[in-house]
């Protein structure tokens, strides 16, 4: 499979309004302010070769109570916005274990699948 670039898959940061309510905060100019992803499932899109049937998931960083789901993953935002960012954690790639069983990183603000 070929790179997908993380803008293709409509990324948007979430932040925290109140403890347990997470939304869509696309006016946060500084990265640090971001306690989350949400994104289209970067493998359903590939292979849906779309936005239609393509589920959306949620990367939550370090600073989300590990209660809060999905869980377990956390992962650091290094870069600038969605057009660089990397995710970095202890092996750095994002798994789904249901569903799709989806398996890949965020390099560069590009999809690279494992």
């Amino acid at each position: 499979m070929s790179k997908l670039k993380l803008t293709d898959l409509d990324p948007h940061f979430l932040k925290c309004e109140s403890p347990g309510h997470y939304d869509h905060a696309d006016e946060i100019e500084d990265l640090g302010e971001a306690e989350g992803l949400i994104m289209l499932c970067p493998a359903c899109f590939w292979s849906n070769k779309g936005d239609v049937g393509t589920h959306s998931i949620i990367l939550w960083r370090p600073s989300v109570p590990r209660h809060i789901e999905p869980g377990p993953g956390r992962w650091d935002f290094v870069g600038t916005g969605y057009h660089d960012l990397t995710l970095k954690a202890g092996s750095s790639s994002v798994q789904i274990t249901g569903g799709c069983r989806a398996h890949f990183y965020i390099r560069g603000g590009k999809v690279d699948f494992c």
